[in-house]
């Protein structure tokens, strides 16, 4: 069956996409970047440590708090104290529960526990972010660079308390946009990296959080808040046009959502000769109306945004809040939801790609795989699809798709730990979730059935989003659990 026809070049050539060569293309890509795609040895350390990890879900929780906590551990002792409390109950390991005894009663065990408890939260962090500043990350950019992979660059930060905090974010922030601007020129030239379906394509990208750019940014100081970020962020905006650097918005909790929409659309309008894009996020049940209206507004622009798809992390957030103020809740409570949600946005997104400049950010194959292999058999050309990933959990996926001749960058943060705690979290999270990717199957010994095969299901079929759109059995992965915990979030 083929979907109707569209337009997605505005060039006045229709075309349209029939299903069952999609589920075949899918199905191809998919397997093609899984053979591309091998483990390193401390990928497969890493995954059976995050293993034992996740099968004690006291551990789990402990190591967690831990680490959340750890800014605040100044003192050997209070670390120890800390560690027995969290690590050292009965429900823990035994093995664990012998260690952590251990250095209660030997000399120098506080101090011991201490550097092992900073040496380790140091290597996970390093795993994830790139380095302190735009100095001490240069290396890996380039490194990224030269491999043939752009890099989106993200200074750490989030809900600052004061106005003070807001203005040295936008100033790191500032100093990023011109500091990596003028790197980006001396790197190697990258044809793939440097042209899209719209044309010339900045060799950098910065993200930026509204919440960062001031305390006011809530929703009880909406007019306030949103004025106040815009201040901090039109120099931002114009230093990027000058240094050429494309500017995302990152998108953030759910009250903040539809504020963050607006502040994209006045300063895209304000500073039209910017290249800007904004993130979507396809675990919220109004995901696919926010996006309709945003290809309405960007219709005709001169200068296209940008529009990344993500899956959405901060689900449990959005999840408790909601559930504790008797709100509904706006996030999809299944992943199955998520998934086919992300799909029909994706669809969405490439019909209109003469408008936009489509992004798609997970590390599913599956969902890549439908997003890119859509866009092909829609007949855009192979420049027009960017897929993103992060930094230190994508493995060699980002290699896998170059190799497969889709454009490809990695969403590198960089900052000192302690505001970079929350992200450090949410990514430990997701690698330990049961529903997370790189926990179901690892992208280079995968087992492609469950992630590409059809379900035989026709009840299935009667199952509806939301929003009201049909769900095709064929293409949705089966439910394993009950409710879901996020993937993703350049």
């Amino acid at each position: 069956m083929a979907a109707p026809a569209v337009d997605p070049m505005g060039d006045g050539r229709a075309s349209r996409v029939d299903e069952a060569d999609l589920d075949r293309r899918l199905r191809e890509i998919a397997r093609g970047l899984a053979a591309s795609d091998h483990e390193t040895w401390i990928d497969k350390l890493e995954t059976k440590l995050l293993g034992v990890l996740m099968a004690n879900q006291t551990l789990r929780v402990g190591v967690f708090r831990l680490v959340e906590a750890y800014p605040a551990l100044r003192l050997p002792e209070r670390t120890l104290d800390r560690i027995v409390e969290e690590l050292g109950g009965p429900e823990s390991p035994a093995i664990v529960r012998a260690l952590v005894n251990l250095a209660t009663k030997i000399p120098g065990g506080a101090w011991l526990a201490r550097r092992i408890s900073s040496l380790g939260i140091s290597l996970t962090a390093k795993r994830f972010i790139a380095g302190r500043d735009a100095d001490d990350a240069l290396s890996v950019l380039g490194d990224l660079w030269d491999e043939g992979t752009g890099v989106i660059v993200d200074a750490l930060g989030e809900k600052t308390v004061t106005s003070e905090e807001s203005d040295v974010y936008a100033d790191r922030v500032l100093d990023l946009v011109e500091r990596l601007g003028t790197e980006s020129r001396t790197w190697s030239h990258q044809p793939r990296q440097e042209r899209d379906h719209h044309g010339e394509v900045p060799r950098v990208s910065v993200a930026i959080k509204p919440t960062a750019l001031s305390p006011k940014f809530k929703p009880m100081t909406r007019r306030r808040g949103i004025d106040d970020v815009a201040r901090r962020l039109r120099p931002i905006l114009e230093a990027a046009a000058a240094h050429d650097v494309f500017v995302w918005f990152d998108m953030e909790q759910y009250e903040v959502k539809d504020m963050t929409h607006e502040l994209f659309r006045t300063l895209a309008d304000e500073v039209p000769q910017a290249d800007v894009g904004i993130v979507l996020q396809a675990y919220l049940r109004d995901s696919y109306d926010d996006l309709q209206a945003l290809l309405d507004w960007a219709e005709g622009r001169e200068n296209p945004i940008g529009i990344r798809l993500v899956k959405g992390a901060y689900w449990d957030h959005e999840t408790v809040v909601a559930r504790a103020n008797d709100w509904p809740v706006p996030v999809f409570q299944q992943k199955w939801a998520s998934d086919a949600n992300y799909d029909r946005c994706a669809v969405l997104m490439n019909e209109h790609a003469h408008a936009i400049r489509p992004a798609f950010a997970s590390h599913n194959l599956r969902s890549i795989a439908h997003a890119v292999a859509h866009a092909e058999l829609l007949g855009l050309p192979s420049e027009a699809v960017e897929v993103e990933v992060l930094h230190g959990m994508a493995g060699t996926l980002p290699k896998a798709l170059g190799a497969a001749g889709i454009r490809t960058r990695v969403y590198v943060p960089i900052g000192e730990l302690v505001p970079g705690m929350s992200y450090l979290v949410r990514r430990l999270l997701e690698n330990t979730s049961n529903e997370s990717f790189l926990r179901q199957q690892d992208v280079g010994g995968a087992d492609l059935q469950p992630i590409c095969e059809s379900f035989q299901q026709p009840d299935r079929i009667a199952q509806r989003l939301t929003v009201g759109i049909a769900i095709r059995p064929a293409h949705y992965v089966a439910e394993r659990e009950p409710v879901q915990q996020p993937q993703h979030q350049p």
